[in-house]
């Protein structure tokens, strides 16, 4: 009809170019809009590419899409923020964006791979200097972060926006590439032995696990006492590998008896673990209702769990098995530590352990130092003291009966236990 117009229809995709087209695997490249958005959307950090005094450069930094239009977060002293504002206007960058969403592991090393979703952009970047534009891609960055948290936090206000410079990126050369599935094993490679797991490749979300067999990784007898179940191939190479392990990890629960005839306390806390003085240092406060139970029953349990993940049946299966008939298992890593805790009660003592946990979560510095007697935290060693708990290995617990254990069940050769499979 004359005067009126049929809406525009956005394209379900972009449009694939010589940049967009990948030289492996094209198979696997998607330009569909909403497949796109889905990756980048899920993604906190993108990794922004471009070309300065002839070499690249590559930088992470945060972004977010509103529509077609990507926003990267900067400084308005950083390197792009900075070519961007040049005589010509404009940086040709590429900004790529990756989801790792499983490992696969086959019977050889070559077929190994991993699942993953990833996203592409070529364009050019331009500095956002409108002040509605820039408000609006700054508010896209937060609500990114948090769905709503714009509105529940203060505006920027003046001096913040000058510091603060927002790169915008149009969505107009883009791909997407994503492997799914599971393990591509060469025929020939199926009688292989696969070691000490059931099914050739094993889909892990943020697991790693190093599955080892051999001689020195049969099951000894195990010790006396409550311990984890922890197969031989579960089991570290030796202790630095679980003390490794121990030393990025400093949150856990410490399980302590009850009462006869109660249940065992557990009170999640951060801790700092030594290896070199065989010690793991944290506190309670002097109202926690563990203290009569630990003094006591001194003999503890910090318990430590990593990340894990669940391994479905049908991937357990094994070649000459109906997938339905794999069976299921998680994979994690975890670290228990058999203890037995001395109360320090000493201000002083009690002062140089609180200062050393600040320390080993705050290696930067920021926050006062705590002493005796002296503001701010003088007032810790008053009336209402918080005390510290200092949990010795014993060293014949660890030589004797391997108190220390690792991975997915419990202790194995008195060691602890590497990434676990659950038992």
């Amino acid at each position: 009809m004359q005067g009126t117009t049929e809406p525009t229809q956005q394209p379900a995709a972009y449009p694939a170019t010589d940049r967009t087209v990948p030289t492996r695997s094209p198979d696997r490249a998607s330009y569909d809009k909403e497949l796109v958005h889905a990756i980048l959307d899920e993604a906190y950090v993108c990794h922004l590419g471009f070309v300065r005094d002839d070499a690249p450069v590559v930088l992470p930094t945060l972004f977010a899409r509103v529509g077609e239009t990507l926003y990267v977060h900067g400084s308005t002293g950083s390197r792009p923020l900075r070519m961007t504002g040049r005589a010509d206007p404009g940086l040709p960058v590429c900004l790529t964006v990756t989801h790792v969403d499983a490992l696969i592991l086959a019977r050889s090393a070559f077929h190994h791979s991993i699942n993953y979703r990833s996203v592409v952009v070529h364009g050019t970047a331009y500095d956002v200097t409108d002040a509605q534009e820039k408000r609006t891609a700054l508010d896209a960055l937060v609500d990114h972060v948090v769905a709503g948290r714009s509105r529940d936090s203060r505006p920027a206000n003046k001096k913040e926006l000058a510091a603060t410079a927002v790169i915008r990126l149009d969505l107009d050369e883009v791909s997407a590439k994503l492997r799914t599935g599971g393990v591509n094993d060469e025929p020939e490679d199926l009688a292989l032995p696969t070691g000490p797991v059931s099914s050739p490749a094993q889909g892990l979300r943020r697991a790693r696990r190093r599955p080892r067999t051999g001689p020195r990784h049969r099951t000894p007898a195990l010790p006396q006492g409550p311990v984890m179940l922890i197969h031989p191939w579960d089991a570290p190479r030796d202790d630095t590998e679980w003390q490794r392990w121990l030393a990025v990890h400093d949150f856990g629960h410490l399980v302590v008896n009850g009462p006869d005839g109660e249940p065992p306390f557990a009170q999640p806390l951060h801790f700092a673990y030594d290896a070199e003085r065989g010690e793991v240092v944290t506190h309670l406060a002097r109202p926690n209702p563990m203290w009569p139970a630990l003094l006591a029953r001194p003999e503890v349990v910090l318990s430590v769990v990593d990340d894990y993940a669940y391994v479905p049946g049908p991937w357990q299966a094994a070649p000459d098995q109906a997938p339905e008939h794999g069976e299921p298992t998680s994979f994690y890593a975890a670290v228990q530590l058999r203890c037995r805790a001395h109360v320090v009660d000493d201000p002083s003592e009690k002062a140089e352990l609180l200062n050393r946990q600040v320390g080993h979560f705050q290696p930067e510095g920021g926050s006062a130092e705590v002493a005796v007697g002296e503001a701010p935290f003088g007032r810790l060693f008053g009336r209402r003291p918080r005390a510290a708990a200092r949990s010795h290995r014993r060293a014949r617990q660890v030589q004797v009966r391997g108190q220390a254990h690792r991975g997915g069940a419990g202790p194995d050769r008195r060691k602890a236990d590497g990434p676990g499979r659950s038992g």
